[in-house]
């Protein structure tokens, strides 16, 4: 008889469940509504450059695709550099850098699978392992709108949801213990502001994009 696959990812132990929560934060009135509005302007404006596309086809706004337009690109470093402040002062990190950030727009019944972002769950030997992207450390959410249903933040395995507010930061480690996907959008239109850092100075993004 074959044995039953273990559902993916491994859930982590119940005693270490907790403290895994402890570690998400959440700030809400992080960004004014303004600037919500200019980031969805920016991302329907400039989508067609982008050369990425999400698992359900939308557009990935990424800076380096739009580097003729300098205010957006500044626009979208000045948020990845808030945040970069909020998180060393929350984890208590000296040395931490941008390594990556866009802007992304999720619609009704779009969703995000159940991933990490520096790791992904290998099903053939059940084991996590380094993905492209090992030497991201902390991640963190921006929403540029707020959700009318479904589109949550969702840590399936931590049984902890984070609902799409306009202006709110999660924050996060980027390892296998804080999995995550987003829930499907049931009504309205989910855009984001995905960032991520790194403790490495040769993943610094300001090394590939000027800024």
């Amino acid at each position: 008889m074959r044995t039953k696959q273990p559902k993916f990812p491994i859930r982590p132990p119940r005693s270490c469940i907790e403290e895994c929560r402890r570690k998400i934060h959440v700030i809400d009135h992080f960004v004014k509504e303004e600037t919500c509005h200019e980031a969805q302007r920016i991302y329907d404006a400039l989508k067609c450059f982008s050369k990425n596309t999400d698992v359900n086809g939308n557009a990935i706004l990424h800076p380096v695709t739009i580097l003729q337009y300098k205010h957006e690109v500044d626009f979208m470093f000045s948020i990845a550099r808030k945040t970069l402040n909020i998180i060393k002062r929350i984890y208590d990190v000296d040395k931490l850098f941008i390594e990556s950030v866009f802007i992304a727009r999720l619609l009704k019944d779009d969703y995000l699978p159940t991933h990490a972002d520096n790791a992904n769950y290998n099903r053939t030997i059940h084991r996590w392992i380094a993905n492209h992207v090992p030497w991201r450390d902390y991640s963190g959410i921006i929403y540029m709108s707020n959700v009318e249903e479904g589109g949550e933040l969702s840590f399936e395995y931590l049984d902890m949801n984070v609902k799409p507010c306009l202006g709110r930061l999660v924050v996060f480690p980027s390892s296998k213990e804080w999995s995550h996907g987003v829930l499907s959008v049931k009504q309205g239109v989910r855009y984001s502001c995905p960032v991520w850092f790194t403790k490495d100075p040769v993943y610094d993004m300001k090394k590939r994009i000027p800024c």
